[in-house]
C-alpha cells in the first residue's frame, strides 16, 4: 500500500509530497530550494485538478521568510476548524516514511529539509475552508524529528481521536437521521466507531428490516463510498493516513434506548476502503 502511493497527494496535506518529490541540485542552498518549490508546485497542479470535490486553488512559494503553502479544503469534505495541528503533523510524518520502490527510504526527503535548515526557511502551511484559515508552521529541526522519528513513538492515538472527529463532522449529517437521539464518532481499540442512538428500532431506517445487519452494512458501504470517491486522485494517501494510524477499521453501530439488541458493521481500511 504504501509502495503504492508514492506518487498520491492528499487534499487537506499536501504539503507533504512536497517533500517526496524533491531533489537537490547545483548551486546555493537557496536556489537548490527554489528550484525545488517550483518542481513541486508544478507536480501539484494535475492532481488537484483531479480531485475538484477535495481540493480548490493552491500556491507554494518559497518567500525570504518560509517556504508557504496554500490550498483550500472544498466544503462538506470535513470541518476544518476540528483539525487539530497532531493530526496534521502526524500526517506530515506519515508521508515522509514512504519508501521509494526499492524499499528504502527516499533520500531527497532528507536533502529538502536540510536545504530549509540551512536557508532558516521552515514550512508554513496554510489550508482554507470558506472563511477559516488553518495555519501551522513546522521549523526544519521538527521535520528532521518528523523524518527520523517512528511514527509508534508520535501521539499516533491523538491523532487518531482527531482523525475519528473528523469523520464524524461528515458522518453526522448522513447517520444521524430524524429519530435519533445521540449521535458520537469516536476512536477505539483501532477503529473509528459511529455510534447512532435511537429510542427503538421503530425509530431507525431499520424499521420492519428482516435482515439488519446487512442492511446496516449496505447503508454504511453506500455512505463511505459516496464520502471517499470525492477525494478523488487524493484517495490512496487517506486510506494510507488511516492505516498509518493505526484505525483498522470504520465502524457504524446502531444502539437502541429500549435495550434491545442492535446490529454493528464494519468495513476494513485497505480492503473495503
Amino acid at each position: 500500500m504504501r509502495k503504492s502511493i508514492l506518487g498520491s497527494l492528499q487534499a487537506i496535506f499536501l504539503a507533504v509530497t512536497a517533500f517526496t518529490f524533491s531533489s537537490c541540485g547545483g548551486g546555493n542552498n537557496l536556489e537548490n530550494l527554489d528550484t525545488d518549490v517550483n518542481m513541486i508546485s508544478e507536480r501539484i497542479a494535475p492532481v488537484v485538478k483531479e480531485s475538484p470535490e477535495a481540493a480548490g486553488d493552491f500556491s507554494m512559494k518559497l518567500t525570504e521568510q518560509a517556504v508557504t503553502f496554500d490550498a483550500s479544503v472544498a466544503p462538506g469534505l470535513f470541518d476544518l476548524k476540528m483539525l487539530d495541528p497532531n493530526l496534521a503533523e502526524f500526517a506530515i510524518a506519515s508521508y515522509l516514511h514512504v519508501l521509494n520502490p526499492d524499499g528504502n527510504r527516499n533520500a531527497e526527503v532528507a536533502d529538502m529539509i536540510n536545504n530549509m535548515a540551512k536557508t532558516e526557511r521552515p514550512l508554513a502551511i496554510t489550508l482554507t475552508q470558506g472563511d477559516y484559515k488553518f495555519n501551522q508552521q513546522l521549523e526544519p529541526a521538527r521535520l528532521k524529528t518528523l523524518f527520523k522519528e517512528a511514527l509508534t513513538n508520535l501521539n499516533r492515538s491523538g491523532a487518531a481521536a482527531n482523525a475519528a472527529k473528523l469523520t464524524g463532522s461528515w458522518a453526522e449529517k448522513v447517520f444521524k437521521t430524524e429519530g435519533a437521539s445521540e449521535f458520537e464518532c469516536i476512536y477505539s481499540t483501532n477503529q473509528i466507531i459511529i455510534n447512532v442512538t435511537y429510542p427503538d428500532v421503530n425509530a431507525s431506517p431499520l424499521k420492519g428490516v428482516t435482515n439488519t445487519t446487512p442492511a446496516l452494512k449496505g447503508m454504511l458501504i453506500d455512505a463511505a463510498e459516496a464520502h471517499y470517491a470525492k477525494y478523488g486522485a487524493l484517495r490512496p494517501a487517506v486510506t494510507a493516513l488511516m492505516i498509518d494510524l493505526g484505525v483498522k477499521e470504520l465502524r457504524l453501530t446502531y444502539k437502541y434506548a429500549d435495550g434491545k439488541a442492535a446490529p454493528s458493521v464494519r468495513l476494513e481500511w485497505g480492503k473495503d476502503l
